[in-house]
């Protein structure tokens, strides 16, 4: 697809519990697909266990079934 289109797709932040994270990124697979995310969790406000939790969230609960979802091998 062209950075063009991939920029103005709907979905330019992906935020939410674990779960809605997973739907929110397989959707985005469905309609543009990818091959990596780049998560930014460090945001003005949050405190270093919060950031931390996210990071945890991210590698333990949402990568885990993405590449399920996706059928990747890691």
């Amino acid at each position: 697809k062209d950075i063009r289109e991939l920029a103005t797709h709907p979905i330019n932040f992906v935020v939410g519990s674990p779960i809605s994270v997973v739907n929110q990124l397989l959707e985005l697979n469905d309609a543009i697909g990818y091959d990596v995310v780049n998560a930014e969790v460090n945001w003005l406000g949050l405190t270093e266990i919060q950031i931390a939790r996210s990071i945890s969230l991210l590698c333990k609960d949402v990568m885990p079934m993405v590449n399920s979802a996706l059928s990747v091998s890691v």
